[in-house]
């Protein structure tokens, strides 16, 4: 259940994420045609890219935290559930004989 609600939570800002780098788009499309008029100055585009950017690098960051709870959601599903209560069993060291929960 957990891990449902982390993949809806991030997949939620990554798709907040996929707006704003569409609304940042449009915005660096019109501010470079003004750039090009000399009706805006340079930094500004430059901003707009940067920020782009960073918001590029976090989607990047949700995309692979999805992935990485989704491999923790089927590891979890493969563990026998007396591995699931007792954590210090779900090592690939331990062997069935040896995870006994005291």
């Amino acid at each position: 259940m957990q891990f449902d609600e982390q993949i809806r939570g991030l997949s939620a800002q990554i798709k907040a994420e996929d707006l704003q780098l569409r609304l940042i788009g449009e915005e660096v499309g019109a501010v470079q045609q003004m750039v090009a008029k000399g009706l805006e100055p340079k930094p500004k585009l430059l901003a707009l890219q940067r920020q782009s950017a960073d918001i590029e690098g976090m989607r990047g960051q949700n995309i692979a935290k999805v992935a990485e709870t989704k491999q923790q959601q089927g590891e979890s599903q493969l563990l026998p559930s007396s591995s699931r209560a007792n954590p210090s069993c779900a090592s690939s060291i331990c062997g069935p004989r040896s995870c006994r929960i005291r």
